[in-house]
């Protein structure tokens, strides 16, 4: 009789749900957006995990290549705050509605992208040959200066998971996870296409640059343009477009001074990849990531500079006053007529 007892009362509690070890409550979607939020912050991969559907690919903070990079988007990320606006549910699927207060680290890598692409569209159209720039170290430079901004309406979508409340899978909540990594995520093309620059938006750019270019306010007399003219085509110059380049080879590697009078600048390069920079107007030297003042020797406000790449900007340098000595004029030449 005690063991029919001890049966009835084993079968009873499985009938009723009644157990030994109770069932973890249900967490509602809004318990489930903070714990999944501050997980993220955290960079707690489990904690987010629980919180949502598994999938293939499980997407946690997003990060650059480039270290310094790294390191600002993953501890910037601890800045981020939201607010709920709305929410519903049926049976087995719920949204919530929120805002994201995040940086804009999506609209520093359109930035540069925009930049990169305007550059390498003037270096074709002067006739050189543009070399791939390395973005990821303009991204480790750039996002010290990232600015928090709105990110609204999100909507976050949830499904039931066994059971449980999760967050849907990425396809279903792209908006979600882009506005936690800042904007990157649809910047980089991690969902669909990534962004490339229309043509309108290039030409709006370059004509933005040449509006606050300090050069709209030098005014080159022709005397002077000529005078510059007859001179470098004298040197064995080749003209593009009032722009002047000489090209040579050492070794099997091709070699280019050009004196770009328009944007009052001085390149020399290499057909291994090698651009370095003068800025006559600014007074700095420079590669794509380098700004380097010599008068200062330091690099300039917002940049830095490599030994390595200091040691090549003084040999173009020198390369530079060599050839202007070559060619018998000065700087204020390429500006003024004295």
């Amino acid at each position: 009789m005690k063991k029919i007892a001890i049966l009835f009362i084993c079968v009873f509690m499985t009938l009723t749900g009644c157990s030994s070890k109770p069932r973890e409550p249900e967490l509602n979607q809004s318990k489930i957006i903070n714990d999944f939020i501050i997980a993220f912050k955290n960079h707690d991969k489990e904690g987010m995990d629980k919180l949502r559907v598994k999938e293939d690919t499980m997407y946690y903070i997003e990060t650059s290549s480039d270290k310094e990079a790294a390191i600002y988007q993953t501890t910037k990320a601890r800045d981020l705050t939201y607010s709920t606006f709305t929410s519903s549910n049926t049976d087995d699927h719920a949204i919530i509605s929120i805002e994201i207060d995040n940086y804009n680290f999506g609209e520093i890598v359109k930035e540069i992208i925009l930049e990169s692409t305007a550059d390498l569209v003037v270096k074709m159209e002067n006739g050189e040959s543009p070399q791939q720039p390395d973005l990821t170290e303009q991204m480790g430079i750039r996002f010290k200066s990232a600015k928090m901004i709105k990110y609204s309406p999100i909507v976050v979508n949830f499904i039931k998971d066994n059971g449980m409340w999760k967050i849907d899978k990425v396809e279903n909540n792209q908006d979600f996870y882009d506005a936690l990594s800042g904007g990157y995520f649809k910047a980089i093309g991690e969902f669909g296409d990534p962004y490339i620059p229309t043509q309108e938006e290039i030409t709006n750019y370059l004509e933005g640059k040449e509006e606050t270019n300090p050069k709209d306010d030098i005014d080159i007399p022709i005397s002077n343009t000529l005078k510059l003219k007859e001179v470098f085509i004298a040197n064995n110059y080749t003209e593009y477009s009032g722009n002047y380049r000489v090209d040579w080879t050492v070794d099997k590697i091709k070699y280019s001074m050009l004196f770009d009078i328009g944007n009052q600048n001085f390149v020399f390069s290499n057909d291994n990849g090698l651009s370095l920079y003068y800025f006559w107007n600014y007074g700095f030297w420079g590669t794509e990531t380098c700004r380097y003042d010599f008068n200062e020797e330091a690099a300039k406000e917002g940049y830095s500079c490599t030994d390595d790449q200091i040691k090549l900007l003084s040999s173009a340098k020198d390369a530079f006053t060599s050839e202007l000595e070559k060619l018998g004029i000065n700087e204020t030449d390429l500006v003024t007529n004295e």
